[in-house]
């Protein structure tokens, strides 16, 4: 399909008529109209990909990298941006233990764009989610093994699962047998981000499913351990570049899957060393 083509057929059906969240253990996607309009910052490597149109997307930490338009970005964890784009988007949010985006070809995906956006405007429909992610990041080039350690992998499936119970990183270090000091700085270097930083992006996951059920704000906030809906409100908003009320003002459709976040790691505690 020509690039001229693929406009004729989005302006054809115009934009998606709803905010698809794709929700799975570990990896995740935001798919629909575009209602991020602050500047933003992920704790985990995302990519978005502009579904009608090319994004631009601003470094706010390196203003001499000059924003240039593009059908897609990768972008790393922990970094500040802004996008610019009326259009539709995906965004997709990757695991940190597994995938790695650092052989993702660019050009290459770009040569193949209209696969891509189609793939994407399609949704999962009646696919498991898990199956239907795999398939957008196998169409993206993400490289997908595990190799984190295995202490550091329990305390992220642990986190993935119930990250409402960790209210402290010594909680975290004890679960991994490491001292406390240790723990952080083996975290940061395995998943990219401080342990804290991790354990609200694991928080967002579980609001998300909170509100898939039909709670409320302050009934999510309270499950995934934010001290208020305030609070998750301002969370919320530096994170994904919009306010939680602001997604729910519009029509949202739910994926979730039914799997635990890392089934394939064992969760007893380890030995201390």
């Amino acid at each position: 399909m020509t690039s001229d083509r693929f406009q004729e057929l989005a302006k054809a059906h115009h934009s998606i008529s709803q905010t698809r969240i794709v929700l799975t253990g570990a990896r995740s996607a935001f798919i629909g109209p575009s209602l991020v309009k602050e500047p933003y910052r992920t704790a985990v490597t995302s990519i978005i990909v502009g579904l009608d149109r090319d994004i631009t997307l601003s470094w706010i930490e390196n203003s001499e990298d000059p924003a240039r338009p593009s059908p897609l970005a990768v972008i790393p964890p922990d970094t500040v941006c802004e996008l610019d784009t009326d259009g539709d988007i995906a965004i997709l949010f990757t695991d940190v233990l597994k995938d790695d985006c650092s052989e993702i070809d660019l050009r290459l995906v770009e040569s193949n764009i209209d696969q891509l956006r189609e793939l994407l405007r399609q949704g999962p429909g009646d696919r498991a989610p898990e199956a239907y992610l795999q398939d957008v990041f196998s169409e993206l080039g993400v490289v997908s093994e595990m190799s984190a350690r295995q202490e550091i992998a329990r305390v992220v499936a642990a986190l993935g699962r119930t990250p409402e119970e960790f209210a402290t990183v010594e909680r975290a270090a004890e679960l991994a047998g490491l001292s406390t000091m240790r723990f952080q700085h083996v975290f940061t270097e395995t998943v990219g981000v401080p342990f804290r930083r991790y354990r609200q992006w694991r928080r967002m996951g579980r609001v998300i499913r909170a509100l898939a059920k039909g709670d409320n704000l302050t009934e999510a906030a309270y499950l995934a351990g934010f001290s208020n809906s305030a609070h998750l409100s301002t969370a919320f908003k530096a994170m994904f570049g919009l306010r939680p009320s602001t997604l729910l003002a519009n029509p949202v459709e739910y994926f979730l899957s039914d799997a635990e976040f890392g089934d394939d790691v064992e969760i007893s505690r380890a030995d201390p060393y």
